[in-house]
């Protein structure tokens, strides 16, 4: 969100975000961006900017132009980083 607030003459930077987890179920729900209300709020209270979030009756979902800002892979901790590299 913060990347979005910038000005577009920041310079010729291009970020992206890295998220990883070691569970499957967590990657999913992470790049799909749809999180219930209760995590919304504690976790980004930001999302009820109608800007970067689309509000469902019981959910909602960060809008397509935040979620491909990110990518996500799956990481344990406890191995090797040598992989991670873009």
């Amino acid at each position: 969100m913060t990347l979005k607030e910038l000005p577009s003459d920041v310079g010729p930077y291009r970020s992206t975000i890295l998220g990883t987890d070691i569970s499957d179920t967590a990657l999913a729900q992470a790049s799909y961006g749809c999180y219930n209300k209760v995590e919304m709020a504690v976790d980004c209270p930001q999302t009820e900017s109608p800007a970067i979030f689309r509000p469902w009756a019981r959910s909602g979902a960060f809008k397509d132009e935040l979620r491909a800002l990110g990518s996500f892979r799956k990481l344990n901790l406890l191995e090797s980083f040598a992989g991670l590299a873009l």
